[in-house]
């Protein structure tokens, strides 16, 4: 940009830009409440959540990182509602399903916050 730095005209045009993304996540999350299902009691999303993991189906492929033995944590990565959702729900993460890479184990354990776990 005319008359600035190149550093600092980068800097301010990254710095727009951040802004710019944390603008869109905010409408995103806004658009996101307004669907039906985002109207459900945490406690009933719970329960959807608590019958999907006891399912022994494979829906979806190892993808992302994420353990093929574990396809129902991808639930709390399809919204910010339904993250925190599953992430305070300790019932959610007391299942362990083995094969489970290390890193996942401590993950789990750790949000299981003293539920029993069923292995």
């Amino acid at each position: 940009l005319p008359g600035q730095s190149p550093q600092y005209a980068l800097a301010r045009l990254k710095s727009e830009r951040a802004a710019v993304i944390s603008m869109l996540a905010t409408l995103d999350t806004e658009i996101n409440a307004c669907a039906p299902v985002s109207r459900l009691p945490p406690e009933l999303l719970c329960r959807i959540f608590s019958d999907l993991v006891g399912l022994e189906v494979d829906f979806a492929p190892e993808l992302d990182g994420f353990p093929s033995s574990m396809p129902w944590v991808r639930l709390s990565h399809v919204c910010r509602h339904w993250r925190d959702v599953a992430l305070n729900d300790p019932t959610f993460w007391a299942r362990l399903q083995l094969p489970l890479p290390p890193r996942w184990a401590d993950a789990i354990i750790s949000r299981s916050q003293g539920a029993p776990l069923s292995i």
